[in-house]
């Protein structure tokens, strides 16, 4: 260093240290300005952290502090949301274009964003992260034929198909690729007579009634477990008790021919036996809806000229394979044997229900049938054990992708009023695990909706007054706007309709419901409708179910007790 005048840096420091420490008073005061500048700075540093704080963004859900001029993109980076583009993928995951997926997409305060946008304090920021993308999937549908078993092996049922109607196979391909996403089957299968494990059948018959006094305790036995049985009746006494013969039908047990007065036919000429059946026919057809199969001549009296008259008519000619003998009365006890002496697969069972006192026959009926059942045996009518019914006549079973659900032709006598008009329904409405479905169409227009049914998919779109429903036919998940919602009874295909469940009307389309059971009568009521107005039916039944999960018609006394309880 050189000696002389301290104009140099380090002499200035130097000299200004000796003489801090030369003077205690300056290094006290030196002390405490430095103190107060540190302490200044905190506080300034805590004002501004607290300000920052204070001031803020929301984004997707969580609070960001806003330190100097942000962007949409600042805010995605400070929670590392993905903003680069991923992929576009097929079904299977397999990349068809790098950089052709799923952009992020900015909204602030529910607004479309660009990626530089500015935010403010308060605002709300959401992004939808960038991700793969896969290709769109194309749904079609197509139809499974149905199979049933009969006598002769199991036996493809075409005609179901052909009319639109049977199982429906859905397949889901990606539309770039063509790949298969998913198969989902829906099939469709006779309740009674399935490929595998088909359960032993018996056919019980009941001649000479209907009788007013024994046919209906044997219907409601036969109801009450779920069995079925033919009856062969005469014409003079369904004649005189009609009603009977429609609640024989009703029950879905079969009516047979069993002439007008029971005569002997092998001592009738061929022309007095014409005349039996068709003064049977004029008053029996109409009651059942049409020409019935089967003939049971009076006494099992048969002979080339009877079966000749009577299969040239169109009738089969059937007797039976055990008799009971129940019409000489040998007491209730002797009958139950004798029925289940005779019980094997394909037996035809001969009981009566008229012609004379039949208390013994019904006390017998009573046993009977649980113990039928309970050995395996299905009780069905004379067409389902020789697979001769109607392929829509009975039972099936649908099978979708959650599980069986078993369907039932409904009531034929079921009335169905909207908004005070009568419903002209193209087919009998049915049920599926107690649950109600009508046709879409007319009950749907008639209620304000709109309906679109997409026959190559098995897709049918409800526009409701107040949202829009999506689904799929014999299938369980149902899009409800932008949600998924599972049904427990979904729409199903039937006949070629499209049958919708009462629940969704009453829920999801502002339809109210009462049922009169004394009338058969379903009324629906809605205010977004044609015509719409309050329905008046009955007084005593007269009571709007709200949002029941659905309504079972077929019970009537069940539902008579279910209504009473909501008064």
């Amino acid at each position: 260093m050189a000696h002389g005048r301290p104009d140099t840096v380090e002499a200035a420091d130097l000299g200004y240290l000796r003489r801090l420490y030369a003077d205690p008073s300056a290094t006290h005061r030196a002390r405490r300005l430095t103190a107060a500048l540190l302490c200044a700075a905190v506080a300034v540093t805590i004002v501004l952290l607290a300000a920052a704080h204070s001031r803020r963004v929301t984004v997707n859900g969580q609070g960001v502090p806003m330190l100097g001029r942000l962007t949409v993109t600042d805010c995605a980076r400070r929670l590392d949301v993905p903003l680069q583009p991923g992929d576009l993928v097929d079904v299977s995951g397999a990349v068809l274009q790098t950089g052709g997926g799923r952009p992020p997409v900015f909204r602030v305060n529910n607004a479309l964003a660009s990626a530089d946008q500015r935010v403010h304090c308060g605002d709300i920021v959401e992004i939808a992260p960038a991700g793969d993308l896969t290709e769109p999937v194309q749904q079609t549908a197509r139809f499974i034929t149905p199979v049933a078993v009969t006598t002769k092996g199991p036996k493809p049922m075409p005609w179901l198909t052909e009319t639109g109607v049977g199982g429906i196979k859905y397949v889901y391909r990606g539309e770039i690729s063509g790949k298969v996403q998913a198969v989902q089957l829906a099939a469709v299968t006779p309740a009674h007579g399935g490929i595998a494990g088909r359960p032993k059948r018996v056919a019980l018959t009941f001649d000479d009634g209907p009788s007013a006094h024994y046919t209906p305790q044997i219907l409601k036995i036969l109801a009450e477990h779920k069995a079925r049985a033919t009856f062969f009746v005469l014409g003079c006494w369904a004649a005189k008790y009609p009603q009977l013969v429609k609640d024989i039908v009703a029950g879905g047990n079969e009516v047979g021919c069993h002439t007008w007065s029971h005569p002997n036919c092998t001592n009738l000429s061929a022309d007095a036996l014409r005349g039996q059946v068709r003064r049977w026919e004029a008053v029996v057809n109409p009651l059942v809806g049409g020409q019935v199969r089967y003939f049971r001549p009076p006494y099992g009296a048969v002979n080339a000229r009877v079966r000749q008259v009577v299969n040239g008519m169109g009738y089969s000619v059937v007797l039976w394979s055990g008799d009971t003998n129940d019409w000489r009365r040998p007491g209730s006890n002797a009958i139950y044997s004798r029925a289940m002496a005779a019980a094997r697969d394909g037996a035809n069972i001969l009981m009566h229900d008229g012609g004379g006192p039949r208390d013994q026959t019904a006390a017998a009926v009573k046993r009977l049938v649980p113990d039928l059942q309970a050995r395996g045996y299905q009780l069905v009518t004379l067409s389902e054990l020789h697979g001769t019914a109607e392929p829509w006549a009975g039972e099936f079973i649908i099978h979708t992708e959650t599980g069986d659900l078993k369907l039932t032709p409904g009531d034929k006598r079921l009335t169905v009023m909207i908004n005070g008009r009568r419903a002209e329904l193209p087919i009998t409405p049915v049920e599926i695990e107690g649950q109600l479905l009508l046709p879409a169409r007319p009950p749907l227009d008639m209620l304000g909706c709109t309906v679109r049914y997409d026959k190559s998919a098995q897709h049918l779109h409800i526009g409701a007054p107040t949202l829009s429903l999506e689904m799929d036919l014999n299938r369980s998940m149902m899009q409800l706007g932008s949600e998924e919602v599972w049904m427990a009874v979904p729409p199903v295909l039937y006949k070629g309709y499209s049958m919708v469940p009462l629940w969704i009307l009453m829920d999801y389309c502002g339809a109210d419901a009462t049922y009169d059971p004394m009338t058969k009568t379903l009324y629906l009521s809605s205010k977004y409708g044609s015509s719409a107005r309050p329905v008046r039916g009955s007084d005593r039944y007269s009571v709007a179910l709200g949002r029941a999960p659905h309504i079972n018609i077929s019970e009537d006394t069940l539902w008579h007790e279910k209504l009473a309880r909501t008064f």
